[in-house]
């Protein structure tokens, strides 16, 4: 119990952005909640923004997308491209980060004069043979291809990389406002 709780608490400041920038009021505040928790009591009181969260741009460097790379890590993805597992070990390495894969390839984006290229909702996790690949593919050549490599595990795939069949069908369409 007190594990699942701990979970919600990580997840709930983590999203908040609570810990976003040092503020000390704000960490004494949050070690009286940890010291309660102890106890057997917690109560998170932050207000989560999730579409601000999937809209913010991707960057390294930011607690956010940090907290971006968790929930990509927590789906377990698989790789667009053979539905293998992605290890997320080495691909969240700061090192690594040609592993992350822009669905919709900046260039294609920056081509059709749309601003916001770098949100979260556009980032997946590839292998980097399979980055290189897609590269600077459109989506509709892509992931059209995608029912024929990966056949019934296509879903599967789609799932642990946040990508419904909504989302599929409008990166298919390039429909880059709906996906």
């Amino acid at each position: 119990m007190q594990k699942e709780e701990l979970k919600k608490w990580f997840w709930k400041v983590a999203l908040s952005r609570c810990f976003a920038s040092f503020n000390i009021a704000q960490i004494t505040i949050d070690l009286q909640q940890i010291r309660k928790f102890t106890l057997g009591e917690i109560e998170v009181n932050k207000f989560i923004d999730y579409d601000k969260f999937v809209r913010e741009n991707f960057r390294l460097n930011k607690a956010s997308s940090k907290t971006f790379a968790l929930f990509l890590e927590e789906r377990r993805p698989l790789s667009l491209l053979d539905g293998l597992r992605i290890n997320t070990d080495k691909s969240l390495a700061v090192v690594n980060r040609h592993k992350y894969h822009y669905i919709f390839p900046k260039d294609f984006l920056k081509s059709s004069v749309i601003n916001n290229i770098d949100p979260h909702s556009n980032i997946c996790l590839l292998s980097m043979g399979n980055n290189r690949t897609i590269s600077n593919s459109r989506p509709s050549i892509y992931i059209n291809e995608l029912e024929n490599i990966l056949g019934d595990k296509l879903e599967e795939v789609l799932k642990s990389n946040y990508m419904d069949n909504e989302a599929y069908t409008a990166a298919l369409d390039e429909d880059y406002e709906s996906f």
